[in-house]
């Protein structure tokens, strides 16, 4: 795997004095553009007058309402919160690995599991995805397991890649794994995913599978700026998780959000539409242009264009788009596109005909 060192996307702010237009879109972090439920802002403006006051000591609260959100009779012992999906990876890392224990991902992919690996003392072990349909290699990985062997990664759907693991394949996984080997199924764009042959991991979960799986309140339900996330795993797992959690580990105004988030399902429903229709039109001017890219079942799309990825960012940036590079994710030439509102959507084009034409 390449050495990669994982950072969050820049912020407007960051490239602003590259930009040469009036406006800025920004395309390049997976953000919902629909900007958070009306809901969520209510309970935030409830909740701030008491931020004087230390948060609920548990979480006990959300977990039951999460659990209530997904059914299928999960209960909260299923759940454990954290500070962002990125927090709920980290805490498993620390409950199921110690120094010198592999994990093993497949690249590309999200570039957070070799930065925790390396923050945590772990050897990660990379099993490539299919360089031209991004497929995991289901007996590759099973051949590299060792008795050192602790967590295996599938981050589904993939980023950067956008692409699947399907049932048949996280079954041969799982089947295929010794008992002390843990999946952990970052599904943090889940939601989004309208294949009738995604694994259904909430009911391996309660089949007592050797599975954590990992979701975001950052996507679909627009909290990015709120950093909550929350893993769904058999009890015995949960709760070694917890252990290693901090008290009130959970701000106030993200508890409240996170209730109100998940009592709108408008919001929620308006979300999975924009994509959709953004998906199509930026699919069909891409292949207008005649420009690579691979199905996407996320909120955002990987082509390789024609040029150096880094002189097309940086010339679709001066025309006030910010879109990302994927080779810290492993995979060069490669750019990355969130879908947007129609406007943003546009505009996106727009700079990206200007770049070809040059």
């Amino acid at each position: 795997m390449q050495d990669l060192e994982y950072k969050g996307g820049p912020s407007i702010e960051e490239v602003r004095d590259r930009v040469e237009a009036d406006h800025i879109y920004k395309l390049s972090s997976n953000e919902n553009a629909l900007g958070p439920s009306p809901k969520v802002l209510e309970a935030i403006q409830k909740t701030a007058s008491t931020l004087h006051l230390y948060p609920p000591r548990e979480d006990d609260s959300l977990r039951e309402h999460i659990a209530a959100y997904h059914g299928k009779g999960l209960t909260r012992d299923h759940i454990y919160t954290g500070n962002s999906g990125s927090e709920v990876v980290e805490l498993l890392n620390r409950a199921f690995a110690q120094p010198g224990d592999e994990v093993i991902v497949s690249s590309p992919t999200f570039g957070l599991y070799k930065r925790l690996a390396g923050k945590l003392g772990l050897t990660l072990v990379d099993v490539p995805l299919d360089p031209d349909t991004f497929e995991y290699n289901i007996p590759a990985i099973l051949n590299e397991v060792t008795d050192r062997t602790r967590l295996v990664y599938v981050c589904n759907p993939n980023n950067p890649t956008a692409t699947l693991l399907l049932k048949p394949a996280m079954e041969a996984l799982l089947d295929g794994l010794p008992e002390r080997v843990i999946v952990v199924a970052d599904e943090v764009y889940y939601q989004f995913v309208e294949d009738s042959d995604y694994p259904d991991s909430i009911q391996s979960v309660l089949d007592n599978r050797n599975l954590i799986v990992v979701h975001s309140f950052s996507k679909t339900f627009s909290m990015a700026g709120l950093r909550l996330g929350y893993g769904i795993a058999r009890p015995d797992l949960v709760k070694a998780v917890r252990h290693f959690r901090c008290p009130f580990h959970l701000n106030a105004l993200a508890n409240a959000a996170g209730h109100a988030a998940l009592d709108d399902e408008q919001h929620v429903s308006d979300t999975l539409s924009m994509v959709q229709q953004g998906k199509t039109y930026l699919m069909g001017e891409f292949d207008r242009m005649g420009i690579p890219y691979w199905p996407s079942h996320t909120n955002f799309i990987m082509f390789k264009p024609e040029m150096p990825a880094d002189e097309l960012i940086e010339g679709v940036l001066k025309r006030g788009v910010m879109v990302r590079p994927t080779n810290r994710n492993g995979y060069d030439g490669g750019v990355r596109v969130t879908i947007g509102l129609p406007e943003e959507n546009r505009a996106f084009i727009q700079a990206l005909e200007h770049v070809y034409q040059r």
